[in-house]
C-alpha cells in the first residue's frame, strides 16, 4: 500500500518589528535640544541685574540705579541696600567678593524696595573717596575705578545672597563754579548822594528844597536870618527922609509972603 504525503501547511507572514520611525527620533532630539538651550537663558534672565547710567560722575552726583531679578517684597520685606566698592582697574576680575573693598557709610540711608516682579529704580548719590587721612577705607575717584553693589545684607550675605553689581565707573572732584566778584565804586568828593534818614523813605537830599546850595557837598538848611541888604534899605531911606526934610525948608525960605 502506498502512502500519500499530506502537504503542510503554509507558514504565517512575518510582522514588521515595532521600532520609532524616524519622525518620532527628529521630534524627541528637537525637544532635547530645546530644552538644553531654554534652560540656561531662563536662569539668566531670573538672576539679578543693575544698571546706571554711564560715567564718571562728580563727587555728590545723584544717579539713578535700575535693577531686576531681585526677591519681590514678600521674599525681601526689608528692602534692598545700595553701597560703593573698590574696583581695581574696572575689570570683571577685580570685583570684591567679600564687604571689606566696600565702604559702608555710602550705604542709602532708606531701604530700597522692589515691585512685584523683583524690579526696582531709586537715586543714589555718589561720593568720591581716598584714604587719604583715613577718610575711607577704599580709592574711588578719578583714577581710581569703584562699582556699586546692590543685594539684600552686605555684611551677612555678601555673596551669598541675590545681588549684583553695576559697570565700573569713575569719580571726578565736583566743579565749585566761576567766582563772582563785585566792585563797589565809591562817590568822588565832594559829589551829593542821596540819603534816607531811619523811618522815612524819602531822600534828604530830595527834601532840601531852596535851602540846598547848587555846587556844595551836601544838602543844607535854607537861612533864616537878617538879609544882608536890610542895612543898606535903612540907610537909604534915611538919606531920602533927610533930603527931603532939607528940600522943603529951603522952599519954604525963599518964596515970598503973599498977603491976600
Amino acid at each position: 500500500m502506498t502512502e500519500t504525503a499530506t502537504p503542510r501547511p503554509p507558514a504565517p507572514p512575518r510582522r514588521p518589528c515595532s521600532s520609532p520611525g524616524w519622525a518620532g527620533v527628529a521630534l524627541l532630539g528637537v525637544a532635547a535640544a530645546l530644552t538644553v538651550a531654554m534652560w540656561p537663558m531662563h536662569a539668566f534672565a531670573d538672576a539679578p541685574q543693575v544698571t546706571t547710567p554711564a560715567g564718571p560722575f562728580t563727587d555728590g552726583q545723584t544717579i539713578t540705579v535700575s535693577g531686576s531679578g531681585f526677591p519681590d517684597p514678600h521674599a525681601d520685606p526689608t528692602g534692598l541696600q545700595i553701597l560703593q566698592c573698590a574696583d581695581p582697574g574696572g575689570t570683571v576680575a577685580n570685583l570684591p567678593s567679600d564687604p571689606s573693598t566696600c565702604d559702608g557709610t555710602t550705604v542709602n540711608p532708606l531701604p530700597v524696595n522692589t515691585d512685584a516682579g523683583g524690579r526696582f529704580s531709586d537715586p543714589y548719590a555718589v561720593a568720591l573717596l581716598t584714604g587719604v587721612h583715613g577718610t575711607s577705607n577704599i580709592e574711588c575717584d578719578a583714577t581710581h575705578f569703584c562699582v556699586l553693589w546692590v543685594g539684600v545684607d552686605y555684611n551677612q550675605a555678601f555673596s551669598s545672597g541675590p545681588h549684583a553689581f553695576s559697570k565700573a565707573f569713575e569719580i571726578e572732584p565736583a566743579s565749585t563754579g566761576p567766582t563772582s566778584t563785585v566792585t563797589t565804586t565809591s562817590p568822588s568828593v565832594g559829589a551829593s548822594s542821596p540819603t534816607t534818614a531811619p523811618g522815612n523813605a524819602t531822600p534828604a537830599a530830595a527834601t532840601a528844597g531852596a535851602g540846598t546850595t547848587p555846587g556844595d557837598g551836601g544838602a543844607s538848611l535854607a537861612s533864616t536870618g537878617v538879609p544882608a541888604s536890610l542895612p543898606w534899605v535903612v540907610a537909604g531911606g534915611l538919606a531920602l527922609t533927610l533930603f527931603g526934610g532939607l528940600g522943603r525948608r529951603l522952599a519954604g525960605r525963599g518964596l515970598p509972603d503973599r498977603g491976600i
